[in-house]
């Protein structure tokens, strides 16, 4: 009777053990899976304009991923469930970015097109003529008309990118324009635009 008792409480005891574990499986799970689900909604713009902070998020859910294979579920859990809210925070960070680089690519709308078109003028002009211009050899005229028609593919590959939504990709090729159209500017001896 003693001996049936006890295998009854070992059985009740291992069952409720079993119970629980299964149980903690199952919201680590849950937990390991909205925190995936999280990443995978803010990947986009979170890898491109907040890529430092989406890292850090990142590899807390691949943290609780790993706890989770190796059977610490309540750990898992614990660090998964912070996950979403920290999510969100990187997305906020990267939508402030994105806004920020969008206004600058505005201004560089406005600024570097008449840049651009300004250089290829002049140089235009100076290839034009019977000799180089006064304290540049051929060769300098010859490396401007080279630079001038790279920046202005540059900054025809910059609009492209902003079309297609690639803000900063195009951003970061209107940087890269305006300083070689200001380079250019000087050694041809021009005004740089005021704020350029």
């Amino acid at each position: 009777m003693y001996r049936s008792k006890f295998l009854l409480s070992t059985l009740a005891l291992s069952f409720l053990l079993a119970a629980a574990s299964c149980g903690g499986k199952g919201e680590a799970e849950t937990a390991v899976k909205a925190a995936d689900d999280a990443i995978a909604a803010i990947q986009p713009d979170a890898e491109m304009y907040a890529p430092a902070e989406f890292t850090q998020v990142t590899s807390a859910a691949d943290s609780a991923r790993d706890l989770f294979n190796q059977g610490d579920y309540k750990g898992a859990r614990t660090i998964a469930e912070g996950v979403p809210a920290r999510a969100d925070e990187v997305k906020q960070a990267a939508m402030a970015a994105k806004e920020a680089m969008i206004k600058e690519w505005t201004d560089l709308e406005a600024q570097v097109p008449g840049m651009v078109e300004a250089v290829t003028a002049k140089v235009n002009e100076m290839a034009g003529g019977k000799r180089p211009p006064k304290g540049m050899t051929p060769e300098q005229v010859a490396e401007s008309q080279s630079n001038t028609e790279t920046m202005n593919q540059m900054w025809s590959q910059a609009t492209t990118a902003a079309t297609a939504g690639q803000i900063k990709v195009a951003v970061d090729g209107g940087r890269q324009v305006r300083a070689m159209a200001e380079e250019l500017m000087v050694k041809l001896g021009m005004t740089t635009p005021t704020g350029a």
